[in-house]
């Protein structure tokens, strides 16, 4: 189970880090070219972001993966909105062919 946490977490923090360095600004050029992409250092995905190693399951679960999350958030995905007001449709038409 460790294991398999373990492995997921490394493949989001290739996710996360390979988005930070490829999607710096929208104004660069795609690259194709894996010779091209800059060297980077993955996370270790058992050690907190302050630098304190990750003792147990506990810890992985309160400290390190809110972490891996937030990276999600601020690096990939992005935050989703928050639910809209009162939202009304009304039908206009129906058009039984369409």
């Amino acid at each position: 189970m460790i294991l398999s946490i373990i492995c997921l977490t490394i493949l989001m923090l290739t996710v996360c880090s390979v988005t930070a360095v490829v999607g710096q600004s929208a104004a660069e050029e795609i690259n194709y070219d894996e010779g091209k992409v800059p060297a980077y250092t993955l996370p270790d995905p058992l050690v907190t972001q302050n630098g304190k190693k990750v003792t147990d399951a506990r810890m992985w679960k309160a400290r390190r993966r809110l972490g891996i999350l937030h990276l999600f958030e601020t690096q990939v995905y992005g935050k989703t909105p928050a639910k809209a007001a009162a939202m009304r449709f009304h039908v206009n038409e129906i058009e039984p062919k369409a």
